[in-house]
């Protein structure tokens, strides 16, 4: 008799995470699209989309326990094309593109970091455990989804404004430069998911995010270049608190 090799069945409950990453993954292959087709707005904001849909996946696959190998390479992978990929085309197509050489060399240089940002992010998993308490509270280097809301900075500030400064080829691609840099730099930078918030401050800062929903509302690319430039004012912030915790820790 034939032996039947066994059944491999995965349910829903493992599937969801996935599907959301997958989803992410569409959206930032339609950024490109967007791109090729002059339509900066829907560009930016299917970035925007994989960003929020990329913070689903994790949260979503802890909660249902549905952690897989799978689901971290397939993470990964639509990380890079929605992060490194798409946001460095968008500003290839909006801005750089005018001077093939110099604006191409800059759109590999920040995907090319933009690789290197996330295969050191999973190949520091695995050394977690080693690192100091401290340093756990952040995150090594500057992460994909902020490093490609920062790279689209320029064009939310251009379709804020309509001045045609932030559509320069030179402050274009020094932003690709620079944010490349910022990738793939050992600076600390913040890391969302380990801030606490005191209980006696939660009105405040429920204050704060309606006034911001609003502001976002009425004027969402206000609201992405504020956000933006805030989490960027952030970055030498979080440095110098970061010291302060490793000379306090030693």
């Amino acid at each position: 008799m034939e032996s039947k090799s066994p059944k491999h069945e995965i349910s829903l409950r493992m599937m969801i995470p996935s599907i959301i990453t997958v989803l992410a993954f569409c959206s930032g292959l339609t950024s490109i699209r967007f791109a090729l087709e002059g339509r900066w707005e829907g560009a930016v904001l299917s970035i925007f989309a994989a960003m929020i849909l990329d913070g689903m996946d994790g949260r979503v696959a802890r909660l249902l326990q549905a952690t897989s190998r799978f689901g971290a390479l397939l993470d990964s992978l639509s990380d890079l094309v929605c992060f490194g990929f798409a946001p460095a085309f968008l500003i290839y197509c909006f801005a750089v593109g005018k001077y093939i050489k110099f604006g191409w060399s800059g759109v590999m240089f920040y995907s090319t970091c933009m690789a290197l940002r996330l295969a050191r992010f999973n190949a520091s998993l695995d050394e977690q455990k080693e690192q100091p308490a401290w340093l756990k509270s952040y995150f090594i280097g500057v992460p994909a989804p902020a490093g490609a809301m920062l790279l689209v900075t320029p064009v939310c500030l251009y379709l804020a404004t309509d001045m045609m400064m932030f559509a320069s080829f030179w402050l274009n691609v020094a932003v690709l430069w620079c944010v490349g840099l910022l990738l793939v730099s050992r600076i600390p930078t913040l890391c969302l998911k380990n801030i606490h918030i005191s209980q006696n401050l939660i009105s405040v800062y429920a204050i704060f995010f309606v006034l911001f929903v609003v502001v976002f509302y009425t004027h969402i690319w206000i609201g992405l270049a504020s956000l933006n430039l805030l989490y960027l004012c952030s970055i030498p912030l979080t440095y110098i608190q970061s010291k302060y915790q490793a000379s306090s820790s030693t």
